[in-house]
């Protein structure tokens, strides 16, 4: 079993039975599924995931106002569950504490930093990553309902024109890094710049994959695992596992740029039938109809 077949079974099996028994007033009002940071809310654990920060738990999600309520006895309650059922690893300064007892507000504001998102400027606000983490995993129980809609709101809710603005600046990125500066710090002989922008451009490209299937990029360590499952260009994956070790790399930029340059006209974001990206870059940018968006600087995306 992978971690979220892990977490729903613990659930399933003791946690279901340790809220009903302990907390039946609120069994209905508490959301329960696996969310957030770590391999196993991707699907994408191993052996090896098990070093660190993976305790087979589950994430159990309150209002602020039943948190005030139960959320401590909840807390000892669901702690004292993982102690007896739980698997034991070492905790990490950075992980720890993404399993257990959380508010519904404290979990979305971890990855929007308390961002209403009523603007479409606010949405640009939020890195595409952290999205991807507020909205991974399963969600295995939520008869209240409140945590599946601000999940559903970041899932489906990003406005078009934040979206534009977001692969214009890619897009541009990516004409500049790799069309551009790539070959001539090669020709100035500038090694170190050169391998520079060139993981620029694999960053940017990565990023623009998921844009174009209208999903959200994982941060870097999963995001070419996670590339090849989409429906559009996961082929890039491929093309990018082999860019940085390739003896033609500049051949490689430009197919992966002729390929997104295609999936860009192909979706109407773009018609010009220029080679070099910036020139589609600036016809994303002018499809932009938010006047706040349209005053932005075309890379502030």
């Amino acid at each position: 079993m992978n971690g979220i077949e892990k977490a729903k079974n613990l659930y399933e099996k003791y946690g279901k039975k340790m809220i009903r028994e302990q907390f039946p007033l609120y069994e209905d009002r508490i959301a329960v599924g696996l969310v957030g940071h770590g391999s196993e809310c991707f699907g994408f654990d191993d052996e090896l995931s098990k070093d660190h920060d993976f305790d087979g738990g589950f994430c159990l999600f309150l209002t602020d106002e039943d948190d005030v309520k139960i959320g401590l006895p909840l807390f000892r309650a669901y702690n004292e569950l993982i102690e007896q059922y739980g698997e034991k690893t070492r905790k990490s300064a950075l992980g720890g504490n993404t399993r257990g007892v959380q508010t519904i507000n404290s979990l979305y504001a971890r990855y929007t930093g308390g961002n209403p998102l009523n603007t479409q400027r606010e949405w640009t606000c939020i890195p595409h990553y952290a999205i991807a983490e507020a909205t991974n995993g399963e969600v295995f129980y939520d008869k209240l309902g409140e945590f599946s809609a601000m999940r559903q709101k970041l899932l489906t809710g990003e406005p078009e024109d934040t979206r534009l603005i977001r692969l214009a600046t890619r897009i541009l990125t990516m004409a500049q890094t790799g069309q551009y500066n790539f070959s001539r710090c090669i020709q100035r002989k500038e090694e170190a710049a050169a391998k520079h922008a060139l993981f620029l451009f694999a960053d940017v490209v990565g990023e623009t994959v998921f844009i174009l299937n209208r999903a959200y990029a994982p941060y870097y360590k999963w995001r070419y695992r996670a590339m090849k499952n989409l429906p559009k260009l996961s082929h890039i994956a491929d093309d990018l596992a082999t860019l940085f070790s390739s003896q033609n790399q500049q051949y490689l930029v430009e197919k992966i740029c002729t390929d997104i340059r295609e999936e860009l006209v192909k979706q109407n974001l773009s018609t010009s039938k220029e080679e070099f990206l910036e020139p589609h870059a600036f016809q994303i940018f002018s499809k932009i109809q938010d006047r706040e968006l349209k005053a932005m600087h075309i890379l502030e995306g």
